[in-house]
């Protein structure tokens, strides 16, 4: 890839991203698939400075010096990155903590971001002293303190006296959390090349170069095996590709530093016959 093409790989590297990068991590991730030195540091600040869509913000509330770039609003970062923060936690964060992690520049975005997070049960919302947030639904049983269990102990006693079966304060647990729908996986539901091709034009329609990163159809495949009760088989997902590459239906476009991608996305590489392994693929008709 040639070095002019170095703001249009910025641009893609950002709309693809939800989230702003640091000059580091843009370098890091340029060079995956430009090269060292067709994506040193003062090139890629240099490149930054000629995109008038690309913001600077900081970020990162203990070095507000640091600047993070991005083509998204600030509230659609901030929705990102409350739902990122949650779903990464080891346990459920106080509302509070929360709001402290945001950066200043963000801090106003926070109440709206957080209230269209719950409302399409992104986020859910634990009521405590101190509310918690959390990334799957509550159950009936996490608002229930000790107290109010002990209450319940004693009312399973005074039923079961006039009940002609007994109830156990379990099954009253159970009965108030809820029977969660069983969800039948669709045995039907198979990795094809017209769903390859489908999840490819919408997602080129995004990049100016018309590769696309296998990372990115790698979500678009999770994404499907979940709406159809799967789970994604990295193997499967490979083996397709490969296939495809090796009857030359597809062309794929090699990474020079492997190395330098994070490890799920070395996991998605592709060997080619000669060179590096293949990170970005097309159709080699496009019809």
């Amino acid at each position: 890839m040639p070095t002019a093409d170095l703001p249009s790989a910025l641009l893609d590297l950002l709309n693809q991203s939800p989230l702003p990068l640091t000059l580091a991590e843009l370098v890091k991730r340029i060079r995956a698939v430009m090269g060292a030195k067709s994506a040193k540091k003062e090139m890629v600040l240099a490149a930054l400075a000629g995109l008038t869509s690309v913001r600077a913000l900081p970020m990162n509330p203990r070095k507000l010096a640091e600047l993070s770039y991005t083509l998204h609003q600030d509230a659609a970062i901030t929705a990102h990155l409350l739902e990122h923060w949650v779903r990464s936690a080891k346990k459920p964060l106080k509302l509070p903590d929360l709001r402290k992690k945001l950066a200043p520049v963000l801090q106003a975005q926070f109440d709206a971001a957080f209230e269209s997070l719950v409302s399409q049960r992104r986020l859910f919302l634990l009521p405590k002293a101190v509310p918690l947030v959390l990334a799957t639904r509550p159950s009936a049983r996490d608002l229930i303190d000790m107290a109010m269990l002990r209450r319940l102990r004693l009312l399973v006693q005074q039923v079961n006296a006039v009940r002609s079966s007994e109830l156990t304060l379990e099954g009253l647990l159970e009965w108030l959390d809820g029977a969660p729908p069983v969800v039948v996986a669709d045995s039907s539901a198979e990795l094809t090349p017209e769903l390859l091709r489908e999840w490819y034009e919408a997602d080129a329609r995004r990049s100016s170069t018309r590769m696309v990163p296998l990372p990115q159809t790698w979500a678009q495949y999770s994404a499907w095996t979940a709406a159809h009760a799967q789970v994604p088989d990295l193997q499967r997902f490979r083996s397709m590709i490969e296939r495809l590459y090796n009857e030359g239906q597809i062309w794929l476009e090699p990474c020079e530093y492997p190395q330098d991608l994070p490890e799920e996305e070395r996991a998605l590489l592709v060997p080619l016959a000669i060179g590096p392994p293949g990170f970005a693929w097309s159709w080699a008709s496009l019809s």
